[in-house]
């Protein structure tokens, strides 16, 4: 996908995956704060999306 239709190749190989939800919710509450009430629902909805 980097490179569809560029004249530049990109080196993709240093790429990282990052989860926008924290995948162990243990030990951090300042993201349950941040979502707010529904914060279940919304876990479950963005568990395994980057």
């Amino acid at each position: 996908m980097e490179n569809h239709d560029k004249k530049e190749r990109i080196s993709a190989e240093n790429y990282t995956i990052e989860h926008i939800m924290p995948q162990n919710t243990k030990n951090s509450d300042v993201w349950k704060q941040e979502i707010g009430e529904n914060r279940r629902e919304v876990y479950e909805k963005y568990l395994h999306t980057i």
